[in-house]
């Protein structure tokens, strides 16, 4: 897999804002604590709002194709109920 296709969607081959916002987060913050070790000389704490941001990032991703299809389909048979009675 290459590094182009991994912030890619993998059944439209759509470029994933999630996949590449969380990528660009991480490093942000790489390069911030980078910045604070060589300022401070100390180790900075790993900020648990980093963790739920990039984990809300790929799971709005993961889960969203899924429940979007749910709706779909439930629409879809409340649709054919209706036109049959």
């Amino acid at each position: 897999m290459g590094f182009s296709k991994f912030f890619k969607e993998a059944d439209t081959d759509k470029n994933s804002f999630s996949r590449l916002s969380g990528f660009i987060l991480l490093l942000a913050y790489i390069g911030w604590g980078t910045y604070l070790v060589i300022t401070t000389k100390q180790i900075p704490d790993f900020p648990p709002w980093l963790a739920i941001t990039v984990g809300s990032l790929y799971g709005i991703n993961k889960f969203a194709p899924p429940v979007r299809n749910f709706i779909q389909k439930t629409i879809s048979t409340k649709e054919k109920y209706e036109k049959e009675n």
